[in-house]
């Protein structure tokens, strides 16, 4: 007995708008994750281009890798759980206490963010 591959040889293949679609649609998704790799990659340069050139620290320049901090958190601990509920259609499948922690991190990072560009506008 041939093993299930799911459908059958003989089933015509899906029309070419559906493929067209879910194209589209994967290459929305593989934008998304780009979004929160940008913002790491781009963060971590600006924390380590400030600690390891003597002439950068200054104290705005400590601001601004204090806002590289917050901003990492939101690329690494908000963006990812963002983009999950995306792809799932707001969905969410995965323990409750997950879900939890998710809100509190995306209100703290997203909050810790925008107080730290608050407070380099006054700086400046």
């Amino acid at each position: 007995m041939p093993p299930d591959i799911g459908f059958a040889l003989e089933d015509p293949p899906p029309p070419i708008e559906e493929i067209d679609a879910n194209w589209e649609t994967q290459w929305t998704y593989l934008l998304l994750a780009c979004v929160p790799i940008a913002c790491i990659i781009g963060n971590c340069m600006v924390v380590a281009a400030v600690w390891t050139t003597k002439s950068l620290q200054t104290p705005t320049n400590y601001l601004l890798v204090s806002l590289a901090m917050a901003d990492l958190l939101v690329g690494t601990l908000v963006m990812p759980f963002s983009i999950y509920l995306s792809i799932n259609g707001l969905h969410w499948h995965m323990p409750a206490e997950i879900c939890y922690i998710y809100c509190v991190l995306d209100v703290a990072a997203s909050t810790s963010s925008i107080v730290h560009l608050v407070l380099i506008s006054i700086d400046r």
